[in-house]
């Protein structure tokens, strides 16, 4: 009720700011790190994506807006740049071209660190039913980057650059460009703790604001499959963000296991890639 009362005092910038948010966008935000987010996008420097967001939504049924999260933003935004068809398509439809493209894929679950390890706790189908439009978009188009040879290549270099440093797991952003092209951006931790765990930092999250996700890698040696997912720290991470995340695990030296994961406990394992080809 507040965010909708139109006498939100001028100089209380923090108000108006999620007033903006919830006017325009219809997203309130969930956690400390979404407000910060959503007064980042607010920001005169992000006007352009702002305007295209609110054009972008503007086209989604009034349901699939109901149910939007701030994760969603940069989702909608490529698809409106580049897809406009998925703004419409019933998101059963999108989620029975995914269950097909998962056919036939390799799995590999996280054993060590995850919570209670339960094999079903990755799988597609244990998550379909709360999977929205945004999580079948986002799966979408981490699929299409993992068919791109410049992506595949850029994270092998990247992953072994990982497993050679053994003071911190790398990681960083996965972006669209307004061309369309996947890019990888890498933001190695200024903080190291150990070759367990990443440090995502500011210049990080500032990136991130418009892209699709965050990832890491989970690359102590090649042949890590019984790591091969998000671990305790990662979901925590995952809830406390709300951003959508990726973890890439090496299974072999020529070969990832790729996990889609967000807020919620929500995991899908989204099969095993050869970075090599």
């Amino acid at each position: 009720a507040l965010l909708q009362n139109a006498n939100v005092a001028e100089d209380d910038v923090y108000l108006q700011d999620l007033r903006k948010s919830f006017v325009e966008l219809g997203i309130a935000p969930y956690t400390r790190e979404e407000v910060i987010w959503i007064r980042k996008l607010a920001s005169p420097e992000y006007q352009s994506f702002w305007d295209e967001a609110r054009v972008a939504l503007s086209q989604l049924s009034d349901a699939r807006r109901h149910s939007l999260e701030l994760r969603d933003v940069p989702v909608a935004v490529s698809v409106h740049r580049h897809a406009p068809e998925y703004l419409t398509m019933e998101t059963d439809a999108i989620l029975n071209t995914i269950a097909n493209q998962l056919k036939g894929a390799r799995h590999y679950y996280e054993t060590e660190g995850g919570g209670t390890f339960n094999e079903r706790s990755e799988q597609f189908r244990t998550h379909r039913s709360r999977l929205t439009w945004g999580d079948a978009m986002a799966i979408q188009m981490m699929n299409k980057a993992l068919q791109v040879p410049q992506v595949r290549k850029h994270l092998l270099e990247y992953g072994v650059r990982d497993v050679n440093d053994k003071t911190t797991e790398y990681g960083g952003i996965i972006a669209l460009d307004k061309k369309g092209r996947f890019e990888i951006l890498e933001f190695e931790p200024k903080i190291r703790h150990h070759d367990r765990r990443f440090n995502a930092s500011q210049q990080m999250f500032d990136a991130g604001y418009t892209a699709l996700f965050h990832f890491h890698y989970h690359a102590q040696k090649y042949r890590n499959g019984d790591h091969a997912g998000p671990g305790l720290g990662d979901k925590n991470y995952a809830d406390s963000t709300r951003a959508n995340c990726v973890v890439i695990t090496f299974v072999n030296e020529d070969e990832v296991n790729v996990d889609y994961y967000r807020h919620g406990g929500i995991v899908v394992d989204l099969g095993t890639f050869n970075l090599r080809q």
